[in-house]
C-alpha cells in the first residue's frame, strides 16, 4: 500500500464534487413548479430513503409498493422524473412502464433492480428508461444523473453540441 486513493475512492470524489457542483447551481436552474418525481419500488425503506434524499433538493416525490397503486396515482399526479424498480416482486412492472410512457412520453424514466435479465433491461430500454442501476447503490450518482438529465431535457438541450462547419465559422466573420 503505497497510500494512493483506490479507484472507488477516486469515483466516490469526483461523483461528490460533481453533486456538490450540482447543488450550488440548483436553485439558480430548477424549474418552477418543482420536479415531481414518482417512485415505485417494493421495499417501503428504499422510497424513504430516495425521497429522503430528493427532498433536500426540494423534490417532492410520491411513492408506491405495488403498480396498481401507481397506476392509481397517475390518475392524479403527472410525474416528470420516474423511478421504478424494474425487478418488483421477482416481476418486471411492464403493466405500469407501458401506462406511463403512453400517457407521459416526456417523463424521464430510470430504473434500479438488484437482478433482472438482460432481456429484462432490453425491454425496459424499447419503453423509455434511460439509465439503470444496480441495488444497492450509492444515492450520488442517482440523485446526480436524475437531475443532470432532467435540466438538459427541461433547457431543451437533449443532444450534444455539434462542432462548427467550416461554412458556419465563415459566416460568423
Amino acid at each position: 500500500e503505497l497510500g494512493c486513493p483506490s479507484f472507488e475512492e477516486v469515483k466516490a470524489e469526483r461523483e461528490a464534487e460533481a453533486l456538490q457542483i450540482l447543488k450550488d447551481l440548483w436553485p439558480m436552474l430548477k424549474p418552477s413548479p418543482s420536479v415531481r418525481c414518482l417512485i415505485l419500488d417494493e421495499l417501503s425503506e428504499t422510497i424513504e430513503y430516495l425521497g429522503a434524499h430528493f427532498a433536500m433538493w426540494d423534490i417532492p416525490t410520491q411513492g408506491y409498493t405495488n403498480q396498481q397503486e401507481a397506476l392509481q396515482a397517475l390518475d392524479r399526479f403527472s410525474p416528470d422524473v420516474v423511478i421504478v424498480d424494474l425487478s418488483l416482486y421477482q416481476t418486471m412492472p411492464l403493466e405500469f412502464l407501458k401506462a406511463l410512457t403512453s400517457r407521459f412520453p416526456r417523463t424521464l424514466l430510470f430504473g434500479m433492480t438488484t437482478g433482472c435479465t438482460d432481456t429484462d433491461e432490453s425491454v425496459a430500454i424499447e419503453l423509455g428508461v434511460r439509465r439503470i442501476f444496480r441495488k444497492p447503490c450509492r444515492m450520488e450518482p442517482v440523485v446526480y444523473e436524475m437531475l443532470e438529465t432532467f435540466l438538459t431535457h427541461h433547457l431543451g438541450s437533449t443532444s450534444s453540441p455539434q462542432p462548427a462547419t467550416d461554412r458556419q465559422l465563415e459566416d460568423i466573420a
